[in-house]
């Protein structure tokens, strides 16, 4: 088992009219041709041009318009697992014009419940978390509403432990911003800016 990157050298950084660097007489392209199903594991978190690109090189292999080159090509991933780091973001597979012709399978049956329960009790709580887990993915969890966010100390609090966990060390301000860490800091403190007091 091997990433995608590697087997199909997909490009970084890739934009829409990226492909892969594989030859038609290279040793991966002689693979590809009598490889019948390709796995992609947490396809999701995955660039939207990088299928693109892949789509576009396998046609190219295979000498046909096909979508994927006629190969079967299986994704597996969770929506639910994706963090929204990018406002109205058009990264996502979903936002590809080839997520219009993918079937989608749902699975019901958590099999790690399923196997790994040591008795009926373990078995119990097992799916208890599951459950959890899924109703966060969902979004049902009930949810404490605040009137302001966090105060700016809180925050500053925040910031310097997470600088610790990340970096073992207490960072400055200006290593803050250097490693993204000012970014939660404007995202917990909105209202400061607009001069309203916190709680």
């Amino acid at each position: 088992m091997s990433s995608a990157h590697l087997w199909f050298k997909l490009p970084i950084p890739v934009d829409a009219n990226s492909t892969c660097n594989i030859t038609p007489r290279s040793t991966t392209a002689e693979l590809i041709r009598h490889t019948k199903l390709i796995v992609w594991d947490e396809a999701l978190m995955s660039h939207r041009h990088l299928f693109d690109a892949l789509d576009q090189t396998l046609r190219d292999i295979m000498e046909t318009d096909i979508l994927f080159g006629g190969k079967v090509l299986l994704l597996a991933g969770d929506f639910r697992q994706l963090l929204p780091v990018v406002r109205l973001g058009r990264r996502a597979l979903s936002r590809s014009v080839l997520w219009q012709q993918c079937v989608v399978l749902q699975l019901h049956r958590n099999m790690h419940v399923v196997k790994c329960g040591r008795d009926e009790r373990h078995a119990a709580q097992l799916r208890q978390h599951a459950d959890w887990l899924l109703q966060l993915g969902n979004g049902r969890l009930p949810t404490v509403r605040r009137r302001y966010p966090p105060s700016g100390r809180a925050v500053r609090v925040i910031s310097r432990r997470l600088g610790r966990v990340f970096f073992r060390r207490s960072v400055s301000s200006s290593q803050r911003r250097r490693h993204g860490l000012g970014i939660i800091e404007s995202h917990l403190m909105p209202a400061q800016r607009h001069g309203r007091p916190h709680e």
